[in-house]
């Protein structure tokens, strides 16, 4: 299987973090990345679910979606 290749985001706007319980947050923000060979910037609307086990935080679930 070949390698997909990394994104690199340029900028994070609008990072809202809101908790959800005592040790869950859900976190929302727009992303502007760049694939490496490509000069054209895309923009992302990012949902992430956060949970803290053992004192640490945790992503449990993440969606991503391209915006025009």
């Amino acid at each position: 299987m070949s390698e997909q290749p990394h994104c690199r985001v340029q900028t994070v706007r609008v990072f809202a973090p809101l908790p959800v319980g005592a040790d869950t947050a859900l976190v929302t923000y727009f992303a502007d990345i760049k694939t490496p060979g490509d000069n054209v910037e895309h923009h992302m609307a990012v949902g992430e679910v956060w949970v803290k086990r053992n004192s640490q935080w945790l992503i449990r679930a993440y969606s991503g979606t391209l915006m025009k």
